[in-house]
């Protein structure tokens, strides 16, 4: 009953590494997909007056520019709110020249060259700042990798010494039972010569 409460232990272990790293697999391969296929654009300047300008500019490049699936041009508010974990809820005021934010989804022939997009964008809007999130696919795909070794690496050795458990208890087992066999055959030999 102990070895069968150990291999069971073991094996929901096993189990439980194994559905990480199959979650880890899926979790990965969807943020890199949607990270795959979008850019965003970022446009500074020294007053909104600007900004809103530079930003107009910009969606007109990214809609006249083919290869562009959508692209949306995120409102002050939205843009607010993903300054609230730095600055405080709240603390965004008009005081404040935040950055127009637009996200576009591109086609895997633009993305491929993304260069004269970017050129074209600059020229409109001088404060503009084109990111494809190469950067952030690249260290999220290498730390997917990294979960995924760790997890698997975890379900091996738990195998393995689920494994190794069961092969020692298999040769004690049989090497307490070779141990009677050969009593048993012993005193069936001595009874034979005493016949």
């Amino acid at each position: 009953a102990p070895l069968t409460a150990a291999i069971g232990v073991m094996s929901f272990l096993a189990a439980l590494a194994l559905a990480g790293l199959l979650l880890i697999f899926a979790a990965s391969s969807e943020w890199t997909s949607e990270l795959q296929s979008g850019v965003t654009i970022q446009i500074k300047g020294p007053d909104a007056a600007e900004i809103d300008q530079g930003a107009k500019a910009a969606m007109s490049v990214l809609q006249s520019t083919e290869g562009v699936l959508d692209a949306r041009l995120l409102s002050r508010e939205e843009t607010g709110r993903l300054l609230e974990p730095w600055l405080g809820k709240g603390n965004i005021g008009d005081y404040l020249n935040v950055p127009a934010l637009i996200e576009a989804r591109v086609s895997d022939g633009l993305r491929r060259d993304l260069g004269p997009l970017e050129a074209r964008i600059k020229t409109a809007a001088p404060g503009a700042v084109l990111d494809d999130h190469k950067q952030w696919r690249d260290r999220l795909t290498s730390a997917a990798r990294s979960g995924q070794a760790l997890a698997f690496t975890v379900f091996a050795l738990i195998m393995g010494a689920a494994a190794a458990i069961a092969a020692r208890c298999s040769r004690v087992g049989l090497g307490w039972r070779m141990s009677i066999f050969r009593s048993v055959s012993t005193r069936i030999s001595a009874t034979t010569r005493r016949m």
